[in-house]
């Protein structure tokens, strides 16, 4: 939660992706950290961002000054598993994949999607694991 939706130079993402490879299940870790690193190495040239709302897909493409190019496929979707509540089982969590172009820098981050509902779930599912152990009554809200 504490970078989400943070935008970061493309060190900062590698460095970030690099210290949390276990959680990243789809692509995988590595494969994301690879294209972070890659990035991080071509320091002339120019970047060509190609996005379509139709389907969703992102291209990303490097020019550098000798004329050679390359590109990278960027996944709309990154997949994550990681425990919500200290101890737990991992669950599993999609997040965004964003860039942008601006003044020749690329940015990187990512936005988990509907992070509310895997919390949700996270407590409904602690809560009925006490709720089998106890005789308490547990409530949601206030009693009347």
């Amino acid at each position: 939660n504490e970078v989400n939706r943070k935008q970061m130079s493309q060190l900062s993402f590698a460095e970030f992706l690099q210290d949390n490879l276990p959680d990243v299940t789809q692509p995988a870790g590595a494969d994301l950290l690879e294209l972070a690193l890659k990035f991080e190495a071509a320091q002339s040239g120019s970047y060509i961002a190609n996005q379509r709302l139709q389907d969703g897909s992102h291209h990303l493409q490097w020019r550098a000054d000798n004329n050679a190019s390359g590109s990278v496929k960027l996944p709309e979707y990154i997949t994550l598993s990681i425990p919500v509540f200290e101890n737990e089982q991992p669950s599993e969590l999609q997040a965004r994949l964003r860039y942008r172009l601006k003044d020749g820098q690329l940015t990187l981050w990512y936005e988990l999607v509907r992070p509310h509902k895997v919390l949700e779930a996270a407590f409904r599912s602690a809560w009925d694991r006490i709720a089998d152990g106890t005789q308490a009554v547990i409530l949601l809200g206030s009693p009347e």
